[in-house]
């Protein structure tokens, strides 16, 4: 589409981590619709990098080092983006991988080649009321579907998250991967990507899918 429309090239992006509880109708932040709109590239739909995400993207190899020294194991830096081997438009920018000693590969080719990934992030200590039992998959539903994007595009079957809350309170939860829960993204995204993506057509305004549990 030509850019007299106010659409731009920006839908060849894809789908990403952090698309994927909007597509859903499951985040608190952003509707299908405010997605469907930056996806196209409709003016003014996307919103500059908040100062909370820079904070986050730098405190991450200290939140990857606290990781290794919880759990014993070693992280590695991605360095691309990570693509689905059957469909283009879904991607991951994974923080890290994780194996069991330093020398193990965890990426080659393009291709992840290790069963485990990690998350890093940062929340408000306000927030603690979001996140469960640490060592379980009691997360917020963002991150939860963020995993299991990642792990349907990576092929691993384990995903942790490690959270630092505040700046004392540090845990580490652990989400496995669900077929089901991939087949059911997968047919969304696929119907979002194709039905009104590519043919700039908006979304339904209600969600599809109100619940995960």
């Amino acid at each position: 589409m030509s850019n007299s429309t106010g659409f731009s090239s920006n839908r060849q992006h894809g789908i990403g981590g952090s698309d994927i509880a909007a597509l859903l109708g499951l985040s608190p932040y952003k509707t299908p619709l405010q997605l469907w709109a930056e996806k196209v590239g409709h003016p003014g739909a996307i919103e500059p990098q908040g100062i909370h995400l820079r904070y986050g993207h730098h405190l991450e190899p200290f939140v990857a080092s606290e990781y290794e020294m919880v759990s014993g194991l070693y992280t590695h830096a991605v360095g691309s983006t990570v693509f689905h081997p059957e469909h283009g438009f879904m991607f991951a920018n994974i923080d890290r991988l994780v194996t069991k000693s330093p020398d193990a590969k965890a990426f080659t080719n393009g291709r992840v080649v290790t069963d485990r990934l990690l998350e890093c992030k940062t929340s408000s200590i306000f927030s603690r009321s979001e996140w469960g039992i640490e060592g379980t998959d009691q997360v917020p539903t963002s991150y939860l579907l963020q995993c299991a994007w990642y792990m349907a595009i990576s092929g691993c079957n384990t995903a942790d998250i490690a959270v630092l809350l505040g700046n004392s309170d540090f845990r580490v939860y652990t989400v496995r991967r669900s077929t089901r829960l991939e087949a059911l993204m997968l047919e969304q995204a696929n119907s979002f990507w194709h039905d009104h993506v590519l043919s700039c057509v908006p979304p339904p305004h209600h969600p599809r899918i109100r619940r995960m549990h």
